[in-house]
């Protein structure tokens, strides 16, 4: 059986434990794979290898709920998912969530109850997914794009810890700070997602304001090396198309921080980017002023590029922020571009 992670289609965490584990010590078997399932993850570790340290807090992970998208039965299924399968707790019935919506979609328990514990999937917030291919593209809340570079064949777990983002796998009914951040990015996901207009009834994102409004069509996704090393880490917004009424958003402003010799993709002041990131974004689009149509990370730098009403009033908007007071250095470039041709020509390019 082929190895397969899949992700919740709310939250984008893994809903399981697996994940891959180096073996420095051992040529030629360079990686085990932690298994969840299996009593102390299915292997004798050897020394120099290290399993992600799992505790009580993360036991949330790996309890899975699975709504039926078709007319197969049972509509609805509880319990653990090991390479795209879901198997109730019976181990009677199973389905396949493939990387997390396939025949069914899957989410964790804790997401399900949050959404209010929907019966059916067309009741659910979840992925929008190609009838005839049934591939996911994600729900294309920024929540999830911003998580998105971890979505490798199983979950980068051990990357997210390195970025300082080891919180986001904190159970969010916990009483801890961590676990008030994630259940408040859970819900900020969730807010995002019932805004979304059914596809049936508006088809295409038309307008700014409608993009705005939905905030559903980002996606994520992360370049590496031929080593397997990440070298750069995209957010970008798929509504951001040659045939959007852009009127009135003429500005382009880019804008880049650089923070000193830093590698933000193996450091946790990618965390501090990430977080002036989301700043800018809601600084800028609350009240319809500009929108936010892609943020970068490469090597020790982020850059933000954003189509707005005015560009020097955009900039005194950020230069406000308090999370615009952490990277050491940030340069503005403006362009009057009504047609956004620079700004297709980065996200497609």
């Amino acid at each position: 059986m082929s190895v397969v992670g899949s992700n919740c289609c709310l939250c984008a965490l893994p809903l399981q434990h697996d994940h891959y584990v180096v073996s420095p010590g051992d040529v030629g078997n360079f990686l085990k794979i932690y298994r969840g399932c299996e009593p102390n993850g299915g292997h004798e570790w050897q020394r120099g290898e290290r399993p992600f340290p799992f505790g009580p807090e993360h036991e949330w992970l790996a309890s899975a709920v699975a709504l039926a998208r078709f007319d197969d039965e049972p509509a609805l299924l509880m319990g653990t998912v090991t390479d795209g399968r879901l198997t109730d707790a019976e181990g009677v019935n199973s389905a396949s969530v493939h990387s997390g919506c396939y025949d069914y979609a899957a989410f964790h328990q804790v997401c399900w109850q949050m959404m209010g514990s929907p019966r059916a999937a067309c009741d659910a917030w979840y992925s929008v997914v190609d009838e005839e291919r049934r591939s996911s593209r994600g729900i294309g809340t920024y929540e999830w794009a911003l998580l998105a570079s971890y979505h490798e064949q199983l979950f980068d777990i051990f990357s997210m810890e390195r970025d300082g983002r080891a919180w986001l796998l904190t159970d969010p009914r916990g009483s801890s700070a961590a676990a008030a951040h994630s259940r408040a990015r859970i819900e900020a996901a969730l807010r995002t997602a019932r805004r979304r207009i059914a596809p049936n009834e508006r088809p295409d994102l038309a307008t700014v304001a409608d993009v705005l409004f939905e905030d559903c069509d980002w996606y994520g996704q992360s370049n590496c090396d031929d080593a397997g090393q990440r070298i750069q880490v995209i957010r970008a917004r798929q509504a951001a198309r040659p045939d959007l009424d852009r009127t009135g958003y003429d500005h382009l402003v880019w804008m880049m921080t650089e923070y000193d010799g830093t590698q933000l993709l193996a450091h946790s002041d990618l965390e501090a980017a990430l977080q002036l990131e989301a700043a800018i974004k809601q600084a800028i689009e609350y009240d319809g002023w500009g929108v936010l149509v892609a943020g970068m990370v490469t090597g020790s730098h982020a850059q933000y590029v954003m189509q707005t009403k005015d560009g020097e009033s955009t900039r005194r908007r950020i230069e406000a922020l308090p999370e615009a007071r952490s990277p050491p250095r940030i340069e503005f470039e403006f362009e009057v571009d009504p047609s956004w041709s620079a700004t297709f020509r980065l996200l497609l390019g």
